[in-house]
């Protein structure tokens, strides 16, 4: 009778220590799911920012040990980017990158492109990998996005077929910008004459007249876009501009603390390389263009000074209503003393 309780106890033992190795080897490979993501982005195959993202991609599937695979769509190819940020908020979409606008990410989205917060790359560099990086974050807690990098454009010029003085008071200049209230009020103050018209209109207005220069325009615009229509490009250095990798966010919930920590590193990683690339690459356009045959024309201290005095008196208030004090006293203690 002994030796039966005896058999029983041992039978009940292995059945039970087979029970949890199933179990654990079940959680294991519930831990160790795999998945197939798509990313979509605005810039084409041959740009220094597609194969920076394809650069994202090749990392982030090797740290996630090949669970994670994700499909690169290109140039726009999954829809602007406007309605690429709606579908990846609403999980139609895994992940993307994107410029916020203020029709999808509220007002103030646009204070990426805030006027003469920085003067050069290391102050644009610390305060998108740092302050200003956080304070996108909790401005656009409340959507449906996890931001997990960012690719930046630099900063952006002003292109003219027409030469006039940097100081504050240009005198009849037509400029074209983006139909964002935050630029009209910028350039408005600085004394341009602004308007708005389609980007795809822009360089034959340029060639006709209609226009004198363009506002917020990228160095790689400059080499592709304008050099045989435009005499001058103005390194004013009054605003920069940056795309953010962005997920959704109860997709990224959804992972693992394993995969979640790999795909933040790797991006965090990734975005601090990007700054580097990016500026390397508008010097190469800014040499280019000079032998080109267009006239820079670089904004003194002096100039600069002088247009940031305006731009913080008048636009810096402006972003204040969209965004509260708090914030922009973010910005006014991290941005570029006027000194």
């Amino acid at each position: 009778m002994k030796k039966m309780n005896l058999a029983k106890v041992v039978c009940l033992f292995c059945a039970f220590s087979l029970l949890m190795i199933t179990g654990l080897s079940t959680s294991a490979i519930a831990a160790e799911k795999s998945y197939k993501w798509k990313l979509g982005e605005p810039f084409t195959k041959g740009t220094l920012q597609y194969e920076l993202t394809e650069d994202w991609i090749k990392r982030v599937e090797e740290a996630t040990e090949g669970r994670v695979k994700i499909k690169h769509y290109p140039g726009s190819l999954l829809g602007d980017y406007t309605s690429q940020a709606e579908a990846v908020a609403s999980g139609a979409q895994d992940l993307a990158i994107i410029w916020p606008t203020t029709n999808v990410a509220g007002p103030g989205a646009d204070v990426y492109m805030l006027g003469y917060v920085y003067r050069n790359w290391d102050e644009f560099s610390k305060g998108m990998l740092g302050w200003m990086y956080d304070l996108h974050k909790d401005l656009f807690k409340d959507i449906n996005w996890e931001i997990l990098g960012t690719l930046p454009d630099g900063f952006l010029t002003i292109v003219s077929t027409k030469k006039f003085d940097p100081m504050p008071g240009p005198k009849d200049v037509k400029v074209r910008l983006m139909p964002t209230e935050l630029l009209q009020v910028r350039f408005k103050e600085l004394g341009f004459s602004t308007l708005s018209m389609p980007y795809s209109e822009f360089v034959p207005a340029l060639s006709l007249g209609t226009v004198d220069a363009g506002g917020n325009a990228a160095w790689s615009e400059g080499w592709y876009t304008y050099k045989d229509v435009i005499k001058y490009i103005y390194d004013a250095r009054d605003m920069t501009s940056t795309t953010f990798l962005i997920m959704n966010k109860d997709l990224f919930a959804s992972l693992s603390e394993k995969d979640q920590k790999a795909i933040s590193e790797v991006s965090a990683e990734w975005s601090k390389n990007n700054f580097a690339a990016i500026q390397k690459e508008n010097e190469k356009y800014r040499k280019q263009l000079i032998e080109h045959g267009i006239e820079i024309i670089s904004y003194t201290d002096e100039q600069w000074l002088a247009n940031g005095k305006i731009s913080r008196e008048k636009e810096w208030p402006f972003m204040e209503s969209k965004i509260g004090k708090e914030k922009m006293d973010i910005i006014r203690k991290n941005a570029t003393p006027l000194e």
